[in-house]
């Protein structure tokens, strides 16, 4: 979303996961030197000793992983370029539904409250979405953009794109609930194996449920260094 050409640009990937996003700008542009994409593993919380400063920071999904988002933000800041580009993606961790057929006593709802309990209790927040900008404008950039888009879980939504991201969703939630709640429900909200196994399989059985038509929102927002 940050209008930049990538080009023969320095770019950075925070919390890159599988590396899809780089490895595929990296194919991109072939012409870079190789390797044009090379992969480090750091806290990205600890001071940033970087050789030279980046033209574009990406940021997505951290949720549950900073302690002090001003400070990482600021530290974005100190290492761009002059007219660099930071972008921060993440969704908003309410689960809800447009049309009411998401009640509060579903599990995929209690699931994903339970997480942002255990994530404020080790003070790590779930939900830094709704306070990028503000973040992003304390720290000094201009021509700060926000916008948010819905994401949904499931492949009820008929907007073609939004069908193939819901359908993605719910594989994630499906593959993924067991990784969700292991250590946050267990080690942190002190659950039981046996709830939290009740749990894995309600949210298994909710994610398939056609009747509901569960969103997230999702924050996008970019702001420039100062030339």
């Amino acid at each position: 979303m940050a209008p930049i050409d990538p080009s023969g640009k320095r770019i950075l990937d925070i919390g890159t996961g599988t590396g899809i996003w780089p490895i595929q700008l990296g194919d991109e542009y072939p012409e870079w030197a190789p390797p044009n994409v090379k992969f480090l593993v750091d806290d990205v919380e600890l001071d940033w000793a970087e050789p030279e400063p980046y033209d574009h920071i990406h940021c997505k999904y951290m949720a549950g992983s900073i302690k002090d988002w001003p400070r990482l933000v600021q530290q974005i800041y100190d290492n761009l370029k002059p007219g660099g580009w930071v972008e921060f993606q993440e969704a908003e961790n309410t689960l809800l539904s447009e049309d009411g057929s998401l009640k509060p006593y579903n599990a995929m709802v209690v699931m994903m409250e339970g997480l942002k309990d255990a994530c404020n209790k080790i003070g790590r927040t779930m939900d830094p979405a709704p306070s990028f900008r503000g973040w992003v404008e304390g720290a000094s950039f201009e021509n700060v953009n926000s916008q948010i888009f819905k994401l949904p879980v499931g492949s009820w939504a008929k907007d073609p794109m939004l069908k193939e991201c819901g359908t993605l969703m719910r594989i994630n939630f499906l593959d993924g609930v067991e990784g969700f709640t292991a250590a946050l429900f267990r080690d942190v909200l002190l659950w039981s194996q046996e709830e939290v196994s009740v749990l894995n399989a309600q949210v298994w059985t909710a994610v398939r449920d056609r009747d509901i038509h569960p969103l997230f929102n999702v924050h996008v927002v970019t702001g420039q260094k100062p030339s």
